[in-house]
């Protein structure tokens, strides 16, 4: 059998990581979607290429809604904290389809009045 090698953390490591999670925890809470970026321009495109992109991010948030479905009776063994992000990603992603068809009869609106 190889040697194992065994890591622990120093009390100023410690220290060092206390203080990372008290800035991290008292930091703004910040949402980047990189499909925003699409949504901002979006009236740059012609209709049929604006609809494709609107299909994409559709497409894309109901993919990753169900691969954390799928994932979460799997996880059952992971611990609280790890499970919980899962959960968290999945009610994020139920938000977002609840805005992205928001935002699809909101255009249609739009566009049925000019």
């Amino acid at each position: 059998m190889p040697e194992k090698t065994v890591y622990t953390i120093t009390p100023k490591g410690e220290e060092v990581f206390k203080e990372l999670m008290t800035k991290f925890s008292l930091a703004e809470t910040r949402i980047f979607l990189d499909f925003n970026a699409v949504i901002v321009n979006m009236d740059l495109l012609d209709e049929s290429s604006a609809n494709d992109c609107i299909a994409n991010i559709k497409n894309s948030i109901q993919n990753t809604k169900m691969q954390i479905m799928e994932q979460l009776p799997t996880h059952k063994d992971i611990p609280l904290f790890g499970r919980t992000i899962l959960e968290q990603q999945c009610l994020l992603l139920e938000t977002l389809e609840k805005w992205e068809e928001n935002f699809v009869k909101e255009l249609a609106k739009e566009r049925k009045e000019k």
